[in-house]
């Protein structure tokens, strides 16, 4: 980081896992893969309990700061069924259009 606090990019590998590690630490590991993928523009899928963090907006299924992002949500609490079965049924239908 700079004198400023601002980061310089581009991050080499190792400053990348070290930042990784360092919300590891902090519990938000599962959240710091996401953000990193969604920034480096690889194709993320979340699945996102009823009460999400507020970067997720709400009643989205999308996410404007990472447009490879797609967001599961239940449609009522502990609906996971219902997660689960969407995510399912959208990774055999995009299985199947590979295939072809």
């Amino acid at each position: 980081m700079s004198a400023a606090g601002a980061l310089t990019l581009p991050l080499s590998s190792v400053e990348v896992m070290r930042r990784v590690a360092a919300l590891h630490d902090q519990g938000e590991y599962a959240k710091a893969e996401v953000l990193i993928s969604g920034a480096l523009g690889k194709e993320v899928w979340v699945l996102l309990g009823d009460v999400a963090h507020w970067l997720w907006l709400l009643d989205r299924t999308d996410c404007p700061w990472y447009p490879t992002m797609r967001l599961f949500r239940p449609r009522a609490e502990g609906d996971w069924d219902h997660v689960f079965d969407r995510a399912s049924n959208d990774l055999t239908l995009r299985t199947r259009i590979l295939e072809l």
